[in-house]
């Protein structure tokens, strides 16, 4: 594959080279976007939920710490934290 590529998007984004719609698995961790943490469903040590919607004095997303069914989840990158 050389160039721009895009998964499940209708109208890829001219700005960038690689546009996904959904999660995506990278270096063998799950990235993907909510407003918390699962609660539900097997997840990884290192996969990482990014913060849909993220606010001053609130974190950039979480983190598996532990595998599991959800797994333990710790937050991470804390907005504003100066």
């Amino acid at each position: 594959m050389h160039g721009k590529l895009s998964v499940g998007v209708s109208v890829p984004d001219p700005e960038v080279d690689l546009h996904v719609a959904g999660p995506i698995k990278f270096e063998g961790q799950i990235h993907r976007y909510n407003i918390a943490p699962p609660k539900s469903g097997y997840n990884s040590v290192g996969d990482i939920i990014w913060n849909s919607q993220p606010m001053l004095e609130h974190y950039v997303g979480w983190v598996c710490i532990v595998a599991g069914n959800p797994g333990r989840w710790e937050p991470f990158g804390k907005i504003g934290n100066q």
